[in-house]
C-alpha cells in the first residue's frame, strides 16, 4: 500500500508502530521514488491480529458495555490506602519519623507504613512481593527496598525524596510502562537489568500474560521511547511473544 494513501493519525497510532517495530510490515521505495508498506511476514501478522483482537473478546464487548463497565468501575472506585512495605539497613524518615530501617528489618524482616512521606538516600521499588523480601542478596544494601501493595497515585509517590530510584519490574510491556511512568516523576530512575539477562531468558522466558483474553499491548512512551534497554526489550516482547519475569532474577 503506497504510504500517500494511509492517513497520518493512522502511521502515527500506537498499533501502526507496532507492525513496523515488530517487522510485521516494511516501509520500501518503488521505481517511481514513492513510498510504499509491504507486508514482510503474512502468518505472523495473522497471528498477531488474532492475539490482539480475538472474536469473543470482540463479541461480548460492545461500545455500550463498555460505558456500563466504566461507569460501574468509576462508582465502585476508592481511594487508595497508600500502604508500603519496607526492607534494609539505612537509616529513614517515614511519615516524618527517624527509623532505623536495620533494627525493624533484623526484628520483624518487614516493615508497614501508610505512606505520606519519605526519605531516602537510594529507593529500590521491588514490584513481586517474594522477590522484595530477599532482593537485598542481588542487589546491593546500600538501596532501602520498597513494594507497593496496590496501586499509589502520582501525587503520593511525588511525597518521596531520594537521590537515586533502581526499578525492578517483570520484563514485560506491563513493566516497562511502569518503570518509564516512575522515571517521569523521578528522571534519576534507572532500571534494573542484570548483565545476564539475554541467557535467562532463553532459558526461562514465558509466554506473555494475557487478560480477558487479551494480548499485552505497549503503550506509546514504551513504542517511542529513546532508551536502549527498553527499546531492546520491547522489540524482544513483539517478536517473540514471551518475556522474563522477575523472580528468576531473585532466586536462590
Amino acid at each position: 500500500m503506497p504510504q500517500s494513501g494511509i492517513a497520518k493519525t493512522i502511521l502515527r497510532s500506537k498499533d501502526f508502530q507496532i507492525l513496523e517495530t515488530a517487522k510485521f510490515i516494511e516501509l520500501k521505495t518503488a521505481v517511481n521514488k514513492g513510498k510504499f508498506y509491504e507486508v514482510v511476514n503474512e502468518e505472523h501478522l495473522k497471528q498477531h491480529f488474532i492475539n490482539s483482537f480475538p472474536n469473543e473478546i470482540s463479541d461480548r464487548f460492545t461500545a455500550i458495555q463498555n460505558a456500563k463497565s466504566l461507569r460501574d468501575s468509576k462508582g465502585r472506585k476508592k481511594e487508595s490506602q497508600r500502604i508500603v512495605l519496607l526492607r534494609g539497613s539505612n537509616t529513614i524518615v517515614a511519615n516524618n519519623s527517624e527509623l532505623n530501617l536495620l533494627e525493624l528489618t533484623t526484628k520483624f524482616n518487614v516493615f508497614a507504613i501508610q505512606l505520606n512521606q519519605l526519605k531516602t538516600d537510594k529507593l529500590c521499588f521491588v514490584e513481586n512481593l517474594d522477590c522484595f523480601m530477599v532482593a537485598e542478596k542481588t542487589i546491593s544494601r546500600e538501596y532501602t527496598f520498597i513494594h507497593i501493595y496496590g496501586r499509589i497515585g502520582i501525587e503520593n509517590l511525588k511525597s518521596i525524596e531520594t537521590n537515586e530510584i533502581l526499578f525492578c519490574p517483570d520484563y514485560d510491556f506491563v513493566g516497562l510502562n511502569e518503570y518509564l511512568k516512575m522515571k517521569s516523576i523521578y528522571p534519576n530512575t534507572k532500571l534494573f537489568f542484570p548483565d545476564n539477562y539475554d541467557k535467562l531468558f532463553k532459558e526461562y522466558s514465558k509466554p506473555l500474560k494475557k487478560k480477558n483474553g487479551m494480548e499485552q499491548q505497549p503503550t506509546t512512551q514504551v513504542l517511542q521511547s529513546q532508551e536502549e534497554i527498553v527499546s531492546k526489550v520491547c522489540k524482544q516482547l513483539l517478536e517473540t511473544k514471551y518475556f522474563l519475569e522477575q523472580q528468576i532474577i531473585f532466586e536462590d
